[in-house]
């Protein structure tokens, strides 16, 4: 069940040595010379901006696929502590660690493990690996989009996609994790590539045709459906889509994992 911590930590090694050697740099700004400008001189020119509207979401397991349990047969508590203690250490200062588990540990109610099972632990944790590495940074860059694109008429659609393909090769228990959407989003295409379908269900062509349509709608008129309501900064205006065989839409009211992992709602007070 560690093999993932280990490769984390092998990672982590080779590129501080590199960087250590000189072989690999830090870097920031334009690495392939596509942009006129380095990134951060053409965001400070604000009058230039122009805004456009946008599509973001995740799948309701997102980072299961991070969860080391290579046997399914769930996690311990030790288990658990490792994984979100190194998930809290890829994406925050070393220092803000102890803290933010501490944290973490109170708001998924894991201070007192007792009467839960390997199973729940690990259910727990793929929540949390969703929130921390992809839902509530979503929320807040939808949010902040909203805001800062007001009164220009680009508008930002949030989506929770929870179909699992039927072609998928993932453990059963990964559920709807990182990128299930991609074969729907593209048609589900049959042909001699990585990204080929041949064998689906009609579940999935269902999923992947209303996909494909509101992705053409949106490409075509900066509005995917008149079902699908625009997200926004305030509380009263947080609907999502979830995306399903039966979609139906939602008010997002999941705000606490998004402050704490991004430090603040997000939302007009």
């Amino acid at each position: 069940m560690g093999q993932p911590c280990i490769v984390m930590s092998l990672l982590k090694q080779i590129i501080s040595e590199e960087k250590e050697s000189g072989r690999l740099a830090d870097f920031s700004g334009d690495s392939f010379g596509f942009l006129p400008e380095p990134p951060a001189a053409l965001a400070a020119k604000t009058d230039d901006i122009v805004d456009i509207p946008m599509i973001v979401g995740w799948t309701s397991e997102d980072s299961s696929w991070v969860v080391p349990d290579p046997e399914g047969d769930g996690l311990t508590y030790q288990e658990f502590s490792n994984a979100l203690q190194m998930s809290i250490g890829t994406t925050y200062p070393s220092d803000q660690v102890p803290a933010l588990y501490q944290k973490a540990l109170v708001h998924y109610n894991m201070t007192d493990p007792s009467g839960l099972t390997p199973y729940d632990i690990r259910s727990v944790g793929i929540d949390i690996s969703t929130d921390v590495t992809m839902k509530s940074f979503i929320v807040k860059e939808a949010r902040q989009f909203s805001k800062a694109a007001a009164g220009s008429g680009a508008h930002v659609f949030v989506y929770e996609y929870r179909h699992r393909p039927s072609y998928s090769v993932n453990p059963a228990w990964q559920l709807v994790t990182h990128m299930d959407e991609e074969g729907m989003c593209l048609g589900l295409p049959n042909g001699p590539s990585d990204l080929s379908y041949p064998q689906t269900s009609h579940h999935d062509r269902h999923v992947s045709e209303l996909m494909t349509t509101w992705w053409s709608n949106f490409a075509k008129y900066g509005t995917p459906s008149p079902d699908w309501p625009k997200f926004g900064h305030r509380q009263d205006d947080q609907q999502i889509l979830v995306i399903r065989p039966q979609p139906e839409v939602k008010q997002f009211d999941d705000h606490e994992p998004v402050v704490l992992w991004t430090g603040s709602s997000g939302l007009d007070e």
